[in-house]
């Protein structure tokens, strides 16, 4: 009897060790993609505005704010939302992110010459699913598609 209950705990624990192995390596399930719609040539300069990042390389660590200076270069006002695409670099292009997540959705104008200072945080549920590598932060500025790249470290 004494012998079946050492088996039994044997057998136990070396499940047990061969499930923390696996798992070991298991980090959260990456983010879903998606082609992306734009092209590869997306610039952060377009006819009416530009817009450019803070930093180059950010760090994959909560929070990940990535700061953007938006500027009208028209003579109109122009209009633009808080909503913004990631997309990641990948062997067969750009692929956008499902990120989680609500953006406040409101509606900010942008007088001609006037620049606005934002900052874009990526939900802190997604940034661990985020993986080293490329990507560049997509927001429409009255219809025209902007794009700053940068890195994740």
């Amino acid at each position: 009897m004494m012998k079946s209950v050492c088996i039994r705990q044997t057998i136990v624990g070396v499940f047990l060790i061969a499930a923390l192995l696996f798992c070991g390596g298991c980090g959260p399930e990456p983010l879903e993609t998606q082609p992306s719609r734009y092209p590869d040539s997306l610039t952060g300069t377009g006819e009416a505005a530009s817009m450019t990042a803070d930093a180059e390389t950010y760090s994959r660590q909560a929070p990940l704010e990535i700061g953007l200076a938006i500027e009208n270069l028209s003579k109109e006002e122009l209009a633009y939302g808080k909503d913004y695409i990631l997309e990641v670099k990948e062997d067969s292009g750009w692929q956008m992110l499902m990120l989680h997540g609500e953006v406040e959705a409101i509606g900010i104008l942008l007088q001609p010459g006037q620049t606005n200072q934002e900052t874009v945080e990526i939900p802190k549920e997604d940034v661990g699913r985020l993986a080293a590598g490329e990507y560049r932060l997509i927001k429409e500025i009255s219809a025209e598609p902007l794009a700053v790249y940068f890195t994740l470290t």
